[in-house]
C-alpha cells in the first residue's frame, strides 16, 4: 500500500479521484471568492497536484506541491504539510500567502525537510489609504530573518525562486538576498531584481540566476555562475548589460582565467514588435561587441529591434558555438531575412542556430505565441526568405543544424539535407 494511505480515508483514493476532490474544492473555494472587492487570485484551490507526477503518494517519485492562498484560514496547510508520512515525500513546493502572513508560511515550509525545489509569491493585500510605513510587519525588510532561518532547515534545497505581486503603488524596503543565503545550499536562483538588494550575491557559490526587471550595479557570483538571465516588461536592455561585462573583464584579469559562465540570455519581453521597439541597432552593435571580448559559447537573445547594414560593423564573435535569436520580421518580405542572415554571419563559428520569428503585425492576442497553428507550410509562406537564408547560411557559415521555433514544437534542418529539400521544393511541405 502506498506511503500514508493509512492516516486518511481521503488518502487511500485513487489517485485520479484524489485529483478529481482537491479540483473540485478548488472550483468551490474559487467561486466563493469572485468578488469585486478582491485582487486577483492565484491559481484557485486548496491543493493543486502536478498531473504530470501522478504519482501522489508513491515515494519513488519527486512530489510537486502547489498550495495557493485560500483566505480566511490555513486548511491548506493543515489538509496536507502536517501528516508526518508525507511531508517527507514533497521535493517540490510552489506556493502564494500574503506578506501578512509571510512568517507562518514559512514555518509551515521549513517543516518539509526533504524540499529540493521552492518557489514563493507575495502579495500584497493592501491598499495605498490603510498602509502603515511605521508597521515593520508589513515590510518584505522582515522576511529576511524567516527565510535565513528556513534556509538552515532546508538542508537539501538546491533551487529557490522568489516574487512579489504588489498592484498598489505602496514602497517596500529591499531584501538583502546575500544574508540570507549566505548559510544555504542553494544553486539555482531566480528573482526580481528591482525588489531585492543584491550587494553580497558575490560570495554565494550559485550556478544559475536568473533575474527579473532591471538590477542596480549587482555584483555577479561569476566564479561557478555557469547561466546568467536577465528578463523583464520593459526595465531590461541591452543598455542595462555594461555592469555585468564590466564585472566579467575584472574578474578575468584579477583571476587571469574567464568566469565559466556558459549561457548569457537576455529577454525584452516587452517589446514585440517594430511599433514598440525599444532597442536601436547601435545598441544591439554595442553589445555583441562587448560580448565579443568574453569566452561564452551560448548566447539566448530576445530583442525587439529594426535591422540594418550596420550589424556589419560587429567583430567576430568566434566563441559564440549556440544562438537562439527570438525577434520580429517583416512578414512576406525577403529583406529582413537578408539582414538576419548578415547579423548571423559575424558569429563566425556558429554551429547550431535556433530562430523563432515573430511577425510586425500587432495581433489582438499579446500572448507569446499566435494563436493560429503553424504548420511548416505556412510558417515558411509567411516568412518566405526562410529556405534562403537557410541555404545561404548553409553555404557561407558552418552551422550544422537550423531550429525554427513554432507554438506547437519546432522543425529541424540539418545542413546536410537543407541543399536537397531546397532543389526539391519540399522543405517548406
Amino acid at each position: 500500500m502506498d506511503a500514508g494511505a493509512t492516516t486518511s480515508p481521503l488518502l487511500r483514493l485513487p489517485d485520479e479521484l484524489l485529483l478529481a476532490v482537491f479540483e473540485h474544492i478548488a472550483q468551490d473555494e474559487h467561486e466563493k471568492l469572485q468578488a469585486p472587492w478582491r485582487r486577483a487570485m492565484p491559481p484557485p484551490g486548496y491543493l493543486l497536484i502536478s498531473k504530470r507526477l501522478n504519482r501522489v503518494l508513491t515515494p519513488r517519485w519527486y512530489r510537486m506541491i502547489a498550495l495557493p492562498w485560500v483566505a480566511g484560514g490555513d486548511r491548506p496547510y493543515s489538509l496536507l504539510l502536517s501528516r508526518p508520512s508525507i511531508t517527507p515525500l514533497i521535493h517540490e513546493l510552489d506556493i502564494w500567502f500574503p506578506l501578512e502572513r509571510v512568517h507562518t508560511c514559512l514555518w509551515t515550509v521549513s517543516q518539509l525537510v526533504a524540499l529540493r525545489r521552492l518557489v514563493i509569491t507575495i502579495f500584497d493585500s493592501r491598499t495605498e489609504g490603510t498602509y502603515d510605513p511605521d508597521d515593520e510587519s508589513h515590510s518584505l525588510a522582515q522576511v529576511d530573518e524567516s527565510l535565513a532561518a528556513l534556509f538552515r532547515k532546508l538542508p537539501y534545497l538546491v533551487d529557490f525562486a522568489i516574487d512579489v505581486d504588489f498592484e498598489s503603488d505602496v514602497q517596500i524596503s529591499g531584501l538583502d538576498l546575500g544574508l540570507c543565503l549566505a548559510t544555504a545550499q542553494i544553486r539555482r536562483l531566480e528573482v526580481p531584481g528591482s525588489m531585492f538588494e543584491l550587494p553580497r550575491l558575490g560570495n554565494i557559490k550559485l550556478q544559475h540566476l536568473t533575474l527579473c526587471g532591471a538590477v542596480s550595479r549587482p555584483i555577479f557570483p561569476l566564479s561557478e555562475l555557469e547561466t546568467l538571465s536577465f528578463t523583464g516588461s520593459g526595465s531590461v536592455t541591452l543598455t542595462t548589460m555594461q555592469p555585468f561585462f564590466d564585472q566579467y573583464a575584472t574578474y578575468a584579469h584579477e583571476t587571469g582565467a574567464s568566469p565559466r559562465l556558459s549561457l548569457l540570455k537576455v529577454n525584452d519581453g516587452y517589446a514585440k514588435y517594430y511599433q514598440f521597439a525599444s532597442t536601436s541597432v547601435l545598441d544591439l552593435v554595442t553589445f555583441l561587441e562587448q560580448l565579443s571580448s568574453t569566452n561564452i559559447p551560448k548566447l539566448d537573445l530576445t530583442v525587439c529591434v529594426k535591422l540594418d547594414m550596420s550589424t556589419r560593423t560587429i567583430p567576430p564573435l568566434r566563441n559564440v558555438k549556440t544562438l537562439r535569436l527570438h525577434l520580429p520580421v517583416p512578414v512576406l518580405e525577403t529583406s529582413g531575412m537578408v539582414l538576419i542572415a548578415e547579423l548571423i554571419r559575424r558569429f563566425s563559428s556558429l554551429t547550431r542556430l535556433s530562430l523563432r520569428l515573430r511577425t510586425t503585425v500587432h495581433e489582438k492576442n499579446d500572448d507569446d505565441d499566435p494563436q493560429p497553428i503553424w504548420t511548416t507550410t505556412r510558417f515558411c509562406r509567411t516568412f518566405p526568405g526562410i529556405p534562403t537564408l537557410v541555404k545561404d547560411l548553409s553555404d557561407t557559415t558552418e552551422i550544422t543544424q537550423f531550429v525554427f521555433e513554432r507554438s506547437q514544437g519546432s522543425f529541424v534542418w540539418t545542413r546536410d539535407n537543407a541543399s536537397r529539400e531546397l532543389e526539391s521544393r519540399q522543405i517548406c511541405d
